[in-house]
């Protein structure tokens, strides 16, 4: 049965029989495991002034469901620097602040909603207050959630002047509802906070100033990798490949070959990508144009074994987006 995300609660209201089967976290590992899934992009973003979770799908070009909002009781509220993963029908936004916090909004909550019961519910809190950090989903387990980079504050003080780079890993257990701080990457970063996460040949990737390096759990130390050409370029790890995005280029890396080649080049009004990520077998880009405005492209890399022949590069295809204002984060969503 082809199953539409903006239905979901059609089908729950059909019988109680419907409404048991489409709550009921069986229905969706049934439809992975047949390979029935659809493939959703869930983005955090602006609507109507207030930032609001949107379900887009780059098939159709459209907005398929806009998630509820925060209920009141919980006390937190979205943030520009909140980040979104998806698991196991489950959606879960880091980094959100205390909407009543005297002292100060502490970006280190928590909330999970789930598709299933259409419900959210609260998830332990970030070991400290943190933003401009990147975070992602382990595809081995599916069940552990990386951070990493960013600011973390000082006595709850959210002002820059109170804060520092981080040169810590955080790594969350969606089963445990625990947070587990991995131990110092060693390296001693510049001013720049911003970082990307990738899973590239099996392994946690933090790119981070000049260079990548993994985290080994048996050993619980960081190894390098390679060397960054352009700490400032978006990374993100798909289909087991490393891609760099700046400069009006996409590059790919050759972890055999230890080297980085063209995947292709920018559309002439795609002016810088802000997030990348996996789609169908595709890349999901968002950024802004010329203009300043947010557009939306799908971006299919060439083969590996021609990447470095000029005459085939990546193909681009631009994707409509009506109401979509500036993108704070996006993640693929499978159900």
């Amino acid at each position: 049965m082809e199953y539409i995300c903006k239905h979901h609660n059609k089908l729950k209201a059909v019988c109680k029989n419907w409404k048991s089967v489409v709550e009921s976290p069986l229905f969706y590992q049934e439809r992975k495991q047949f390979g029935t899934c659809e493939e959703f992009v869930v983005v955090l973003t602006r609507l109507n002034g207030e930032a609001r979770l949107i379900v887009y799908d780059p098939l159709q070009k459209s907005c398929q469901l806009t998630l509820p909002p925060i209920p009141n009781e919980f006390h937190v509220s979205y943030s520009y620097f909140s980040q979104c993963v998806y698991t196991h029908h489950k959606v879960v936004v880091i980094g959100l602040p205390e909407s009543d916090c005297r002292s100060g909004n502490t970006e280190n909550s928590v909330m999970v909603f789930d598709i299933c019961s259409g419900k959210w519910k609260k998830g332990a809190d970030m070991p400290m207050c943190r933003d401009f950090f990147s975070c992602l989903l382990s595809p081995q387990t599916e069940k552990h959630i990386y951070i990493a980079g960013g600011y973390i504050y000082i006595d709850m003080d959210l002002s820059l002047h109170a804060s520092q780079v981080s040169y810590e890993a955080a790594v969350y257990s969606m089963e445990d509802n625990r947070w587990e701080i991995l131990p110092g990457m060693g390296t001693e970063f510049s001013d720049d906070c911003r970082c990307d996460i990738v899973f590239m040949d099996g392994k946690f990737l933090v790119v981070h100033d000049d260079d990548a390096k993994f985290y080994d759990p048996e050993t619980r130390e960081w190894k390098l990798v390679c060397r960054i050409i352009d700490r400032h370029a978006v990374y993100v790890g798909v289909f087991g490949r490393l891609y760099w995005f700046e400069l009006k280029t996409v590059k790919e890396y050759n972890s055999m070959e230890n080297k980085w080649s063209v995947a292709g080049l920018f559309p002439e009004c795609l002016h810088c990508v802000h997030f990348a990520t996996e789609w169908s077998n595709e890349i999901f880009v968002s950024g802004i144009d010329c203009n300043g405005d947010t557009v939306l492209y799908l971006f299919v890399p060439p083969a590996p074994t021609v990447a470095n022949d000029n005459s085939e590069k990546g193909k681009w295809s631009a994707l409509m987006h009506p109401r979509f204002s500036y993108i704070y984060s996006i993640v693929r969503m499978q159900i």
